[in-house]
């Protein structure tokens, strides 16, 4: 379906996401208009839904005194619901229905009596396929009366265990479970709406033997050897295995018996081979009254780090034209971080970040604020202590370190900026 809506409003206009703008050949006037769109109940430029039935209101604002506003889509249709307000700024909105699987692009458009032009793309995903989730860490049945279950979802969605967030770092999560046997419900949510769910029962039998194997934390590229350990509710040493994938070298098990670990084991990997970023570490209990080394006590996955976080969303978006003065200014990593000082212990990242970003005027002024960070959504936020200036441009500024603190990953990689990350944004005009 696809189609161009045409409104003759004498308007120019002002917008969220600048794709494309353009003017005519004049002597007067060779400034484009100016265009905001969004889609609500999202407040970016793109929104996800997984019904097809949906209706979508897109909005936006323009000036008053110019030509025409269109919407063309080759696959939804745009019902144009009107025009309100005032000069200098008009409020325009619009219905979009009929939406198809995939990206339906809403590009709007606006141009000026003498051609000047500019257009903003708006893309509604209609999504109807769950997200993928799996559990690949656990113990069942166990003696154990707590564990630790892990698995990976896809790194859009959110993550739940018995209605608790879970916090999904790099595709990867892990939840602490304890008491006896009972069923764990997993959902996944992707921004779209769909779900998919996990019932995974875990029996707790004190007649079962406390085998058990650790999740290993992240290991860091540096590092050339890692400690893999567990519990051996009884079990000899001697009928401990372990099988690796790919192949790692391994010293022999180990018996600890201390007064912080009792009845347990140990492994250490040696000569860890180059470039390798994942291994699978499967443990079978070998005594024979155990079916030998046929059924896996427990599996679990080793990641060697190799690279730091990075940034992966900022708000406002780099280079933006349209910042709302009143907005907050947000940036997500790619992975859980943690904050060193300079005499390596670990420092909460809300203290620690607000000592590494800064968000300057274009004038130099330093705006004061108040930063902090979500663990769950990897996400930093940082609110001025009073509204921006409108029609201002702002620098902001996260450094890599500093004197007194230092950004690292989970297995102690930096970040991967060699310095800083900046990016710049101009706030609304008023």
């Amino acid at each position: 379906m696809s189609g161009i809506l045409r409104y003759g409003l004498f308007t120019a206009v002002m917008i969220t996401l600048l794709i494309f703008s353009g003017c005519a050949e004049n002597d007067h006037d060779e400034d484009p208009p100016r265009l905001t769109a969004t889609v609500e109940l999202s407040g970016t430029a793109s929104y996800a839904t997984n019904d097809l039935s949906a209706v979508i209101t897109i909005s936006g604002q323009i000036e008053a005194g110019y030509g025409d506003l269109e919407f063309e889509s080759d696959t939804a249709t745009v019902t144009f619901g009107g025009v309100s307000g005032g000069a200098p700024l008009l409020d325009w909105t619009a219905a979009v229905t009929n939406l198809q699987p995939g990206s339906n692009i809403i590009v709007v458009s606006a141009s000026d009596q003498i051609g000047n032009r500019t257009q903003v793309y708006l893309n509604i995903l209609v999504d109807q396929t769950p997200p993928t989730v799996s559990v690949y860490q656990i113990l069942t049945p166990t003696s154990l009366l707590s564990q630790v279950i892990g698995g990976s979802v896809e790194d859009s969605a959110t993550l739940t265990v018995d209605g608790t967030p879970v916090p999904v770092d790099q595709s990867l999560w892990e939840y602490p479970v304890s008491g006896p046997s009972a069923t764990y419900n997993i959902v996944a949510i992707d921004p779209a709406g769909n779900y998919n769910s996990l019932l995974v029962p875990i029996t707790v039998d004190p007649a079962v033997p406390g085998l058990s194997i650790h999740p290993p934390a992240r290991m860091n590229a540096t590092y050339n050897s890692l400690i893999l350990s567990g519990t051996r509710g009884g079990v000899a040493a001697t009928d401990i295995l372990l099988v690796f994938n790919p192949f790692l070298t391994a010293t022999a098990t180990a018996v600890i018996n201390s007064a912080t670990v009792a009845d347990g084991w140990e492994v250490t990997l040696t000569d860890i081979p180059a470039g390798i970023t994942l291994a699978t570490a499967t443990l079978y209990n070998s005594a024979p009254a155990y079916n030998s080394a046929t059924v896996p006590v427990a599996t679990t996955r080793i990641y060697f780090d190799i690279s730091g976080p990075a940034l992966t969303a900022f708000s406002p978006a780099a280079n933006s034209v349209t910042a709302s003065p009143a907005a907050t200014v947000t940036f997500r990593f790619n992975e859980s971080i943690q904050l060193l000082d300079n005499n390596g212990f670990l420092v909460d990242p809300a203290t620690g970040l607000g000592n590494l970003f800064a968000l300057t005027a274009d004038t130099g002024a330093v705006v004061s604020g108040t930063l902090t960070y979500d663990d769950l959504t990897r996400t930093a936020t940082f609110a001025p202590d009073s509204d921006l200036m409108p029609g201002a441009i702002y620098h902001a500024v996260l450094l890599k370190d500093d004197v007194n603190y230092r950004i690292v990953d989970l297995a102690g990689n930096t970040i991967n900026n060699a310095t800083l990350t900046d990016w710049t944004f101009t706030t609304a005009a008023q």
